[in-house]
């Protein structure tokens, strides 16, 4: 995945990289074989460089390895150690029985990660049928082993991703706004920086506020599952 400071969404797609590779080294070193459901070119497949990696897409010009909905994939029960998904939740407009599919197609007790947009602009028209609540994914993956959820922007971060979208609407943007998106990352990444050192600080006191922060402002969150079937 391109993460270039000069970039719109250099931070966003920075911090669900950094996530991915974290989870990648916690869990893949056990791991047999891998399934990446709806990824677009496999962008973090170097992170399980000595798995069987299969990517199953709906779009049929990508060399994918199989082409399938992603409620529908055709796939064994219980086949696969770990299942990635990436930015894809909010294009699958089957939520509910991809969840199911999901479920089915990964071994029991073995992990699931899966990154998707809360705040943030559509994009992909008109295959764009969602955004997704912290709430949400309590509710909807309640039946998975919740391991961790994790924001990828803050308050200030996320107002200026925003801004760098408004620029990115324009002709030749990423040539002509290249200098504003490499200022506003730079700023993004001091204010983030700011406001987290601000709430360690103050931890104690202000956690509640901190919480809600960053339940309510993040552009994207990463989940971290484990499948515990019934």
């Amino acid at each position: 995945m391109n993460t270039n400071i000069l970039k719109r969404d250099y931070l966003t797609l920075k911090e669900i990289e950094k996530d991915i590779k974290y989870f990648a080294n916690k869990y893949w070193k056990n791991a047999k074989k891998i399934v990446d459901i709806w990824c677009w070119k496999k962008p973090y497949k170097h992170y399980f460089w000595n798995n069987i990696y299969i990517w199953v897409d709906i779009i049929d010009t990508w060399n994918q390895d199989i082409i399938a909905n992603a409620w529908d994939t055709g796939l064994k029960d219980n086949e696969f150690d770990i299942l990635v998904s990436n930015q894809s939740l909010e294009h699958i407009i089957e939520t509910d029985k991809t969840i199911n599919e999901i479920k089915r197609i990964v071994k029991k007790w073995w992990h699931i990660f899966i990154s998707l947009p809360f705040l943030y602009p559509q994009h992909w028209a008109p295959y764009d049928y969602y955004r997704f609540t912290y709430y949400w994914l309590l509710h909807k993956f309640k039946d998975f082993e919740i391991i961790e959820i994790k924001q990828t922007t803050y308050y200030f971060s996320t107002l200026i991703m925003l801004i760098n979208q408004f620029f990115w609407a324009f002709p030749y943007s990423q040539y002509i706004f290249a200098p504003i998106f490499l200022v506003n990352n730079i700023l993004w990444i001091i204010l983030d920086n700011l406001f987290k050192f601000s709430f360690f600080v103050l931890w104690k006191k202000f956690q509640e506020i901190h919480d809600n922060f960053v339940k309510n402002y993040s552009s994207d969150y990463c989940i971290i599952l484990k499948n515990r079937k019934k």
